[in-house]
C-alpha cells in the first residue's frame, strides 16, 4: 500500500512539474521546448487552371505549435522520420551533433524557432 501512495506521490510531482515549465504531459520531447501556438495565414497559388495558367491565389490558414531550439545547437543538418517521430540533427560551430526529438509529427503542424541562448555550461560526467 505505502508503494501505491509513493508512485501516485510521484506520479503527481511528475505532473505537476511538467505542467509548471510548460512541457506538454501528453508529447515528449527532447532539444525542443514548446512555447505557443501560432496561426499562419498567406496567400499561395495552388493549382492550375484549365489553360494551365497558375491559379489566382487563395488565403492559406495553418495552425502550428511552435517549437523552441536553442540557438546553440548549430545549423539544421538532417532530418530522419516516420510517422511517430522526427529526429532533427543539429551540428554545431565545433562539429558537436545534437538531435532534437519530436513525437508525432504526421499529426500535428509545428513551427521550429532558434531562440538565442546565454550562459552554456557543459558538464562531463561518466
Amino acid at each position: 500500500m505505502r508503494k501505491r501512495w509513493t508512485l501516485l506521490a510521484v506520479f503527481v510531482a511528475v505532473f505537476a512539474l511538467g505542467g509548471a515549465i510548460g512541457i506538454a504531459a501528453d508529447r515528449y520531447y527532447v532539444g525542443a521546448i514548446p512555447s505557443n501556438l501560432i496561426s499562419e495565414e498567406f496567400k499561395m497559388s495552388v493549382g492550375v487552371s484549365t489553360s494551365g495558367s497558375p491559379s489566382r491565389a487563395n488565403w492559406i490558414h495553418q495552425n502550428r505549435e511552435v517549437l523552441n531550439v536553442p540557438e546553440h545547437y548549430g545549423r539544421l543538418v538532417t532530418i530522419n522520420s516516420d510517422r511517430e517521430t522526427a529526429l532533427l540533427w543539429y551540428q554545431d560551430d565545433n562539429g558537436r551533433i545534437r538531435n532534437v526529438v519530436i513525437e508525432q509529427p504526421a499529426d500535428t503542424w509545428y513551427m521550429i524557432d532558434h531562440q538565442k541562448t546565454t550562459e552554456l555550461k557543459l558538464t562531463r560526467r561518466k
